[in-house]
């Protein structure tokens, strides 16, 4: 389900260029997922700008820190591109935004049932790469349907 469209002005536009190191020909809206999307044609690629509804943290780091090394281990996904000051976030105005690399697709609200094979095999694959030594590691079991713990 998507937020409520967060309406960016031609001065924030400038300013997430200035931080990220960008110079953009063009941005537009784009529809789909749970932050506030823009598609930025710079001279440098497109990249697309979420504006996120938290704070800056620590998850962001840990998140692109993993998105980094699953390209590395050779599965496309959005590479976090990193502020002048190598943040993965920056504070615009009011907002936080953070760049990513676009990746040509299609954002579903709802996986199709067609696409849920493929879903599995990049699930998969995932699944094939080892864990970074730096991943935070859960304590946590999970339980089955009869509340049983899972080993």
């Amino acid at each position: 389900m998507m937020s409520s469209q967060i309406a960016l002005t031609g001065p924030e536009f400038e300013t997430i260029c200035e931080r990220f190191g960008l110079s953009l020909h063009r941005a537009s809206a784009l529809s789909g997922g749970v932050s506030t999307n823009y598609l930025f044609d710079t001279e440098e690629g497109r990249f697309v700008v979420s504006v996120l509804d938290r704070a800056l943290g620590l998850e962001a780091d840990t998140v692109a820190r993993l998105l980094d090394h699953l390209n590395e281990n050779g599965l496309q996904v959005a590479a976090p591109w990193r502020s002048t000051r190598g943040k993965t976030e920056e504070l615009v105005g009011a907002h936080v935004v953070s760049v990513k690399q676009f990746v040509p697709g299609t954002v579903h609200d709802v996986l199709p049932m067609g696409l849920l094979a493929d879903a599995g095999e990049a699930l998969a694959l995932v699944h094939a790469i080892p864990a970074p030594e730096w991943l935070p590691k859960r304590t946590k079991r999970l339980a089955n349907l009869e509340g049983e713990v899972a080993t």
